[in-house]
């Protein structure tokens, strides 16, 4: 984001969030989100490298981390200093002694190094979000006192004479491109005034590459102001997240895949010597019957072949002398040729069968669009890069039905990933009652309906040992009430605050898998 639009966004929310009180601020993945009281509306500020932005949602953020010292305080003041790309956020409270503390927040939104700061009175950190920061010099640890990035131009547009948009702060080369557009149409000094004045407006303007220009443009895609520019930004965000986590398990796919495939051209190779055992074992048969004419001779000779119908002469050309001990080689190599040869036929086809497979999974993976649905590809894969997985297949299906995700373990292993690594403590699990079936959850935003949670009993019913049954009875509660006992078996868990529901299994499962 440049520094222009982010002065833009403050100048915004300067008129909407002053003196609002803060219920809470939450820190997840990148992003610090800000939940107020009497108002309806998040805040969230992204601080994702390459990703950095600042909109509204009305999605918590799914995390335990939680700054609770900045619970109940008031927004003072939210400014950034000439046109940088610094957010500072002025907060006070009244402790229960009723003194008074403030905290400033500050959000650098640079593109390879972001970074979130909560300050003291004394300008001390008292929390950062990430080691790293853009300039190491200025001292990034906790109790140091924060010191501003070094600015990397002086020139400013509401100050500056016929300087270039490139040499001014706030400017990007693309807005700087656009704003010398305006210039050659307009000249300078309109075109300044036009861009300081849009700065306090609401209106973003969207140019046919998707970048955010806060100033107006004679050609643009779309023309948003700040609460549908957060929705656009939230989806395209979201969509770069999913574009983002599906590259990397592409990426993992196709290097497995290559890895096969130059396996399949090597042990083709050996299956086509392997092949050849039968013209191995009948040379050496053949030396071993013509030993008495040939012992210690080399170079050219001529052997006798004994078949059906009679003796036949061979020319032979010998280059070892030792024949003895050759023919036994001959033997030894012929029979481990022989024995390999199953071998290698099978491993061809489950190395076929296993690059069929990728390109099944690279098939579906490609059409996933949905955030939490690759989140879970990402948990399952990535957790097996250390060690090249030959079972490439996710152990889990999937089933959506209307917007609610299910996901259903294959197996005791498929279960205990989905308890440890595939669910959050919000999604609600389902189990056949006493009696081995598959773990079922189901991830929805917001609560399940009766029919929802019929559904996912359902499927549990049908994937367990009762599947045959003309009703079964299943037990349902949050995933967060479910443990695994330490040392217990694969798929093993306790559970409480659980209810219990009669379902009749389904009859035909194919029609449900995604």
């Amino acid at each position: 984001m440049d520094g222009l639009t982010l002065t833009k966004i403050s100048n915004i929310l300067k008129r909407n969030i002053i003196n609002l009180k803060i219920n809470r601020c939450l820190v997840d993945d990148g992003v610090i989100q800000f939940t107020f009281y009497n108002c309806n509306k998040i805040l969230n500020i992204s601080l994702k490298t390459n990703n950095t932005f600042i909109y509204y949602s009305g999605d918590l953020l799914p995390t335990k981390k939680r700054l609770q010292y900045l619970d109940n305080s008031t927004i003072e003041d939210i400014y950034n200093i000439s046109f940088e790309r610094v957010i500072f956020l002025k907060l006070s409270k009244y402790r229960g002694s009723g003194k008074k503390v403030n905290y400033t927040c500050i959000f650098e939104l640079f593109s390879k190094y972001p970074n979130f700061y909560v300050l003291d009175e004394d300008s001390k950190i008292v929390f950062r979000l990430k080691e790293h920061c853009l300039d190491a010099s200025r001292g990034n640890n906790l109790g140091d006192v924060y010191v501003m990035v070094r600015k990397n131009k002086e020139a400013r547009i509401d100050k500056s004479d016929e300087a270039r948009f490139e040499d001014m702060q706030g400017f990007y080369n693309i807005t700087a491109h656009y704003a010398n557009i305006l210039t050659s149409e307009l000249g300078f000094e309109k075109t300044r005034k036009l861009v300081l004045d849009s700065l306090l407006d609401d209106k973003f303007y969207i140019d046919d590459k998707d970048r955010i220009i806060p100033f107006p443009l004679k050609s643009y895609k779309y023309l948003l102001n700040f609460d549908e520019l957060s929705g656009y930004v939230n989806v395209r965000s979201k969509s770069r997240e999913v574009n983002g986590k599906k590259s990397k398990i592409l990426n993992y796919l196709y290097k497995i895949k290559n890895e096969n495939e130059k396996a399949i051209i090597k042990i083709n190779s050996e299956l086509k010597e392997a092949r050849d055992y039968k013209n191995v074992l009948e040379n050496a048969e053949l030396l071993k019957n013509n030993l008495h004419l040939i012992n210690n001779k080399t170079g050219l000779v001529y052997l006798n072949k004994y078949t059906e119908g009679g003796i036949e002469k061979i020319e032979y050309n010998l280059t070892n002398r030792d024949i003895k001990s050759h023919v036994e080689k001959l033997f030894i190599r012929g029979k481990k040729l022989k024995r390999a040869l199953n071998y290698l036929e099978d491993r061809v086809k489950k190395i076929d069968k296993q690059i069929a497979e990728i390109d099944k999974q690279i098939n579906e993976i490609e059409k996933i669009e949905n955030l939490e649905v690759i989140q879970m590809y990402v948990n399952y894969y990535l957790d097996y890069q250390k060690n090249i997985v030959r079972d490439v297949s996710p152990p889990f299906f999937r089933v959506n039905k209307g917007d609610v995700l299910y996901v259903v373990g294959k197996n005791k292993k498929s279960n205990s990933l989905i308890i440890s690594r595939l669910s959050r403590k919000d999604d609600i699990w389902f189990h056949v009652r006493e009696a081995p079936s598959a773990h079922v959850i189901a991830r929805k935003n917001g609560a399940l309906t009766e029919e929802e949670i019929v559904f996912g009993a359902k499927l549990a019913a049908t994937f367990s040992k009762l599947k045959n049954d003309q009703k079964v009875e299943v037990d349902y509660t949050l995933r967060k009430y479910v443990t695994k006992p330490k040392g217990s078996p694969e798929g093993f868990v306790n559970y409480t605050n659980f209810r219990t529901i009669l379902v009749e299994p389904f009859k035909n499962i194919e029609d449900l898998r995604v």
